[in-house]
């Protein structure tokens, strides 16, 4: 009897100390996107060793720091303000290759 009340005793313990433990941090959207474009890194390269200072996909013009990533295509690196045009313009490269 006395190990059936210890054990009940044990089990109202753990589930009082475990409501004590502090809840998960929910962060909003716009809190989790400021907090992703903070985290976003940006390629250090000079301009000159560019192929051009345009991204090819998009047309923006590429500052040094604003570089997000590159591709060496023909021995020429192509800069890209973020991922997806690098993507882009190596499906669209391939693509013409066929």
């Amino acid at each position: 009897m006395k190990l059936i009340s210890f054990l009940a005793m044990l089990s109202v313990y753990m589930l009082l100390w475990a409501c004590h433990q502090p809840a998960p941090r929910v962060q909003n959207a716009a809190a989790m996107q400021a907090q992703e474009s903070d985290t976003m890194s940006h390629i250090n390269i000079a301009l000159n060793q560019l192929a051009s200072r345009v991204d090819p996909v998009c047309g923006m013009n590429l500052n040094e720091g604003s570089i997000a990533d590159t591709a060496l295509i023909g021995g020429k690196i192509y800069g890209y303000c973020n991922s997806g045009c690098k993507e882009e313009d190596l499906k669209q490269r391939s693509s013409k290759k066929k």
